[in-house]
This record gives structure tokens, sequence and C-alpha cells, in this order.
């Protein structure tokens, strides 16, 4: 086209304003488009390329199928009331804006890269046999039903996909990357070789078809979704996912034990830590060979150990710096080297307690904890409630006399634990709300590095009926002057298979309130074996290949339970409240999701605040020996903090001839008491 006639175009269009309707004529440049547009319309192209965008017939054309080869398709969106469009074997480079009125889109032969904004009404897209498309730059829109993608490269990722959608077939071998599915997505059909990890399914997807053979596992699986064969059937970990979108960085956190300047056993039964990755909020715990795993993003991260070991001599390194170049990189190169103090005698006591329900029975289990760094040899003393009665215990008891029984161990090596499971039986007479008392205490004939965790005492009342899946904290009420000391929380969550068969896998997840701080985090002990993570403040267990029993086969096999310990924040005031809730799932099943434990920050504990008030502690101010005076008897479990809530010193049992205090440093102190029975008294002293 010369540029003369050009110019005698635009200048008849100014000088008479062209325009058969009251709407702009519009000039169609590509002589193959005019044909097309006069056959749907004829005469709405006259001989010089100007359409009458409100031409009679073409406002009445709502489907439309194109094949063309031309150039330039510039006029299709002036079909203002087009619905429906197919178009197959283009060769156009110059691709228009599509009508707003568009609701399903067919495309047959894609030869550009990308595609212009799709229309606001858009309802259905199908789009095939691509050899430039690289993907989709503009988003798609929230009233898309359908997407159906077929043999489009080089796309290599589909991302951005909308709520509402609900039918999604992708078969694009190039694709290595998917991003998150809607929560609305029925329909899955999908095919490509090169996608190694999925995205969580939604929880209504009822189809997944087709064949990814590069996927080892599944994220989750929809209780009512329909699978192909060659879609996988195993369900990812958490703590050991499918080669995912995410880095990883592994290692292990290895322990001397004996001081010979090498690891160990590995196979160690304390809660040795943690490790974490920052920046970022990931923590992962250590299974039984003290192995973990962090899952990542790109980008360099120092990997830092916390070790609860109160005897630790030094971690080499103190830390790792490790970058994840790309997706699915790992890098494994990560371990620790923890050295103890030499010649450590220390033990600790765990203990977790059933409910006790009237003509039921109460399960009590036991872990004696070698901390230190010699072996030890002693006794566990267990003290129960002299309402219950003792039934039997693994391994037996080698004493059982009233409301106590105890068991020997010989030889506890470092690193190591003693279990003991026992049963007791709550006879039916006894009343509901009923108050009971437990205390389980490690006695050895060498002197323990610190005594205080020799001892475990539990309060607890008889219930009238339970909740199979539950969670509680204890304590669940807590003092100004104990959220600033930081008195640890001790938090379990138990679960029971009501299902009607055994449970393969469960997980519990546990959003962690802004009321706890994740910092002070300890996972404590479980019924079974498991691995734990936080993952942005989300609290992980997950027992594989658990066999849980159902209820109805095995009562008491059904059940299990996890217990740790976290504390407060400091900034919790009179009055505040911290819920927490735990969501439980049973294989592949809805989460049972229990009642809040809460935790109340008050003065008014009533028997127990009389307690509080009946601790004296003189002289205060105080120089060497502190004497503490009350209604409690002779023995107590005392911890004296500093102002940063670090305990500095402290005893277990006969506190008639106070307390030395003489090697503190001056300042102000925080004395907490605990009796036998579990009653706590806090009280404040200025060392001078």
């Amino acid at each position: 086209m010369n540029r003369s006639f050009v110019f005698r175009i635009l200048l008849f269009l100014f000088i008479h304003g062209l325009c058969w309707t009251g709407a702009r004529a519009q000039f169609i440049p590509d002589p193959g488009m005019r044909n097309w547009l006069n056959g749907l319309a004829p005469g709405c192209v006259d001989g010089n390329g100007i359409l009458d965008p409100q031409h009679p017939d073409l406002l009445l054309v709502e489907d439309a199928s194109i094949f063309v080869n031309w150039q330039d398709l510039t006029g299709i969106q002036y079909l203002t009331n087009l619905r429906r469009l197919v178009m197959s074997h283009g060769t156009f480079p110059f691709l228009p804006a599509f009508p707003d009125s568009l609701e399903v889109l067919e495309m047959f032969t894609v030869p550009y890269a990308t595609l212009p904004p799709l229309p606001p009404k858009l309802r259905v897209l199908r789009a095939s046999t691509g050899y430039s498309f690289q993907g989709f730059q503009h988003p798609f829109p929230e009233t898309l039903d359908t997407l159906d993608l077929s043999t489009l490269s080089p796309m290599n990722s589909l991302q951005g996909l909308n709520e509402g959608l609900r039918f999604l077939r992708l078969s694009c071998d190039s694709v290595n990357g998917l991003g998150p599915l809607p929560s609305t997505l029925q329909d899955l059909l999908l095919s490509t070789a090169q996608l190694e990890c999925l995205p969580p399914l939604p929880i209504g997807l009822q189809t997944f078809l087709g064949g990814v053979p590069n996927v080892p596992c599944l994220p989750n699986m929809p209780a009512a979704c329909t699978f192909s064969p060659f879609v996988p059937t195993s369900v990812c970990t958490i703590v050991d996912p499918c080669a995912s979108a995410f880095g990883a960085i592994t290692g292990a956190i290895h322990v001397d034990w004996n001081g010979n300047g090498v690891q160990d056993d590995p196979l160690f039964q304390v809660p040795v830590g943690h490790v974490a990755a920052q920046p970022g909020a990931t923590v992962s715990g250590l299974d039984a060979n003290g192995r973990f795993y962090l899952g990542v993003d790109v980008g360099t991260y120092q990997v830092l150990p916390t070790v609860n070991l109160q005897h630790m001599g030094s971690v080499s390194p103190a830390s790792h710096v490790t970058s994840v170049n790309t997706a699915l990189a790992v890098d494994s190169l990560n371990d620790f080297l923890v050295t103890l103090l030499p010649n450590v005698t220390d033990l600790q006591v765990e203990a977790y307690v059933s409910l006790s329900r009237p003509g039921f029975n109460t399960s009590i289990s036991f872990v004696a904890r070698n901390v230190g760094s010699l072996p030890v040899s002693g006794s566990l003393q267990f003290a129960f409630d002299p309402i219950q009665d003792y039934q039997w215990s693994v391994p037996a008891a080698d004493l059982v006399q009233g409301s106590s029984a105890v068991w020997d161990f010989t030889g506890l090596q470092p690193g190591h634990a003693d279990t003991w499971a026992c049963v007791l039986s709550t006879p039916a007479t006894v009343a509901p709300g009923t108050p009971i008392q437990f205390m389980a205490e490690l006695v050895t004939n060498d002197p323990d590095a610190t005594p205080q965790d020799n001892v475990r005492t539990i309060t607890d009342v008889v219930v009238a009926a339970i909740d199979p899946n539950d969670k509680r904290v204890n304590p669940d009420t807590i003092s100004p002057a104990e959220v600033l000391a930081g008195v640890p929380l001790t938090y379990t969550i138990r679960y029971q298979n009501t299902g009607t068969t055994a449970a393969e896998r469960v997980v519990i997840t546990d959003t962690l309130p802004p009321g706890l701080d994740v910092q002070t985090f300890q996972y404590i002990m479980a019924s079974h074996p498991c691995t734990w993570s936080i993952q942005d403040g989300v609290l992980h267990f997950v027992h594989e290949n658990i066999m849980l029993p159902d209820s109805t086969s095995d009562p008491e096999g059904s059940q299990g339970f996890v217990q740790f310990r976290i504390s407060p924040v400091p900034g919790l005031m009179l009055g505040d409240e911290v819920h927490n809730v735990a969501n439980i799932y049973f294989d592949f099943n809805e989460p049972v999701i229990t009642e809040p434990a809460v935790l109340v920050v008050t003065e008014a504990l009533g028997v127990e605040d009389k307690e509080r008030e009946q601790l004296l502690i003189t002289p205060n101010p105080v120089r060497d020996r502190l004497m503490l005076h009350g209604a409690f008897g002779a023995w107590l479990q005392v911890d004296v903090l500093d102002g940063l809530g670090r305990r500095v010193t402290g005893l277990v049992g006969d506190v008639r001839s106070g307390l030395d205090v003489s090697t503190l440093a001056p300042g102000v102190y925080q004395l907490l008491a605990t009796t036998k029975d579990g009653r706590r008294m806090v009280a404040t002293f200025i060392r001078e």
C-alpha cells in the first residue's frame, strides 16, 4: 500500500468524520481480514478497507471460526458481541486485543510467544500446538472456568491460576513448574515428563488423570478423588518430601558422649536440640540418627544449631553458611560435632499421665534420660494418688508398696534413656472433680548436676468423660511474675484413631499463637517415633508408618500423644489469654481439630494463691543464706532466676537449712518454689 493512498484515506476520514451509525469507522489493513469480516457481515468493510463497527449484521455475530494465514488480525476486536471464537492455522505475528464480550476462545496451532490480556468474561480457554509460546504474561480472568493447554512449548511454568477454575488440562512436556492450584478445582488432567513435584491438591478435587512419571509422591490425597493408574498413590512426608519446588539443607548433629573425640553411637535417645536456617522461619528437629532436613527457597543461609544439653563443652562449627543456588538443589554437608564437659552426672525424668475416669484405667509413661557424660545407676520412684490402684507395668516394678512403685536401672549410658509404662485404675466410686496427684523422682547415689529436673509432679482431676483427641497445657494459669520469669509451659496433645481401620500415618499441626515464644520450644517426648519441624510458626509432628490400630479392635493401642515445652512471651499482661488448638490428621482424612488449650495470666488462683501468699523469705535483702518459711513442709523444688529469666541456682529437697545465695551477683532475683503436690509459689528478693 503506497503512502499517497493512505494519505487519501486519512484525509477522507478527517474531512467527513465518516461514521455510518454514530461509531467511528476503523481501517482494516489486511485484505484477508477484510474478506473474512465481509463474509460474516456483507458490506461491513468497504472497498477502501474502512469498517463500520456498528453494521447491523456485524453486531449479530456471536460465534465465529477463523482459518487464517495472513499477517494482521486487526479488526477482530470490533466484534463487540462475539462470545465464541475458534482460531486455527495462524501464521500472523500480530494479535490485537480480543473483544471484551468473548466467553470461549479455542486456538489451534498457536504461532505467537504470548497472548494479549484475556477478555474479562472469558470462561473457556483452549490452546494447543505452539512451538514458540513462552507462557502467559497477563492474569487469568476471575471468570475462567476451563483451561485446556496442550503441546505448548517452550512454556516451562504455569502460574497464577485463578480461584473459580474448575477444570485444568495441562499436557505440555516442557512444563517443570506448576503454581498453586485453586481451591475450586474439580478435575485435573496432567501429563508432563518434566514436573517433579506437585502443589497441594484441592480438598474438593474429584478427578486426577494423566501421567507424571517424575513425580514420586502426592502432597496430599483428597478423599473423594479418582486417580488414574499413572498417578503416584503415596503421600509425601513433611520431613522428607518429594523433590519439590524448594531446595533443601540437610546434615546431622553428632555428640561425643564419652569424650573420646569422635562421633559415638548415632542412635542417641535424648532430644539433643534442633537446627534453624536464617534468614527465614524454618526449624527442624532431629531424627534418631541426629539428622535434620530444612526445606528452603533459593538463597544463602546461615545454619545454626541449638543444643539443649546443659553440659555442652563446644559445638563445632558454630554454624554453616550454605547456598542453595537452584530449585531442587540439596546441600547435605552441614554436620556438627558436640562435645560435653567431662565427668558430669546428670539425669532428667519426664512423665505423661492420661486422663483418669471412674471405672477406667489410667496410663502413665516415664522416661529417664542420661544427659551427662558418665554412666549412671539408680531407681525411678513413683508416688501415685491413694485413691487409685496399681494394676501392672512394663517392665515389672521391682517394688510396689502402698501408693508407690520403684524400678531399678543400672549403667544408663550417656545419651541413652530407659522407659517404663504403668497402668493404674480409678474406682467407679470416685467422684468426677476429685483432685489427684502424681510424682516421679530419679534417685541415684551420685550427686546430680541439676537435681531439679530429677522430679516431675503432675496434678489433675478425675473427669467424667474424655475427648479422645485433645490438647492441654500445664499449668493453665500463671502470674505476671511467672511470665517475666519465663516459666515453661508443658503442652500435651493426645490422639486416638476412632476410625474403622489402622491409620498408617498421623500428622499433627499446631499454629503457635503470638503469646508463645517460639525460640524457647523444646520437644519432650511422644508415644510413638516421630519427627518434628516448625515452618513459619506452624509446628508439625509426623508419625510415619505408625500403623495405629482402630479403637474398636485395640482401645489402648489406638491412642498416642506428643509433648513439648514452651515459654510465654514476656509481654503478656494480667488478664491475657493464650488460645491454642491442634489439627490431627489420620491418613488422608480431614483433620480432627481439638478444643483450645487456654492459658490465663491471673493472680486469682484460689487455693494456689493462698499458698503463694504463705511463702515468706528472710532476710530480704540478703547477703549469704536465704530462709524459706510457709505451710509447705520441708521438701521443695527451688529455682532462682536472674533478670533475664535464667536459672542461676536452686535446690531440690529439704529447705529447712535455707538456700545459699552468697555466690550470686548483687541484684534482684525471682524465686520459684514448687511443692511435691505441684503447688507453686513465687517471691522476689534482693542480693546485696
